[in-house]
């Protein structure tokens, strides 16, 4: 079987900070003390060779293996979609690094063309206790989100987090920053293949937003 490979080359610079907001370290002392059975501390390393063919997509700097769906469907129904291509080692891809961004929003700028409301879901979900539009966000390996935002993001939709309305984040096309979302709302996504599962705390908290 052919296999296709895209390569994108973007800048090398890499920086990492944890989100905005007091609760920051909150976030990682429970994803320290989350259960093993699906967190990444549970993880077992494996040869990337053994990522589903459909992950054919190398990114510059990075060490994953990745997979665009350009179809639209809701954040919880890609985190699955994801989740379930190789479950234990793929999910959402979760923006470790601001190399890592730059990498992605490059891969979908080029791939633009049929991207459902060109948008991705990528792998960050806020907490249902957040009190603030900017606080208590976390990558779907239960570490504090990046302070990755778009001009003017996250805003709740309000301004506020009094109805907790936009708790997923999503990637634009022709942006390289992330926005907060309604995870109702149909999108593409990027998943990631690098042997790490779905945690527990983002598991958990992606639950408590499904909707039929």
């Amino acid at each position: 079987m052919r296999v296709a490979w895209l390569l994108v080359v973007v800048g090398c610079g890499f920086h990492s900070q944890a989100t905005v907001g007091e609760d920051a370290g909150a976030i990682a002392d429970a994803a320290t003390t989350a259960p093993g059975d699906g967190s990444s501390d549970a993880a077992t390393p494996i040869d990337l060779t053994q990522c589903p063919a459909t992950y054919a997509t190398l990114l510059t700097g990075q060490t994953s293996r990745y997979r665009l769906i350009t179809d639209g469907h809701r954040a919880w129904e890609q985190s699955d979609a994801c989740a379930g291509d190789l479950p234990g080692h793929t999910h959402l891809v979760v923006l470790e690094t601001k190399g890592e961004l730059t990498a992605v929003s490059a891969l979908i700028d080029n791939s633009h063309l049929g991207i459902s409301s060109n948008a991705v879901w990528v792998g960050a979900v806020q907490l249902a206790t957040a009190l603030t539009p900017d606080t208590s966000w976390l990558g779907f390996d239960d570490q504090p989100l990046i302070d990755a935002w778009d001009h003017g993001e996250p805003n709740d939709a309000g301004g506020t987090e009094i109805d907790h309305r936009e708790q997923f984040a999503r990637l634009d096309v022709g942006h390289n920053g992330l926005a907060d979302s309604q995870g109702g709302e149909s999108r593409g996504a990027v998943c990631e293949c690098d042997g790490k599962p779905l945690a527990v705390l983002a598991a958990t908290t992606i639950d408590l937003y499904r909707v039929p």
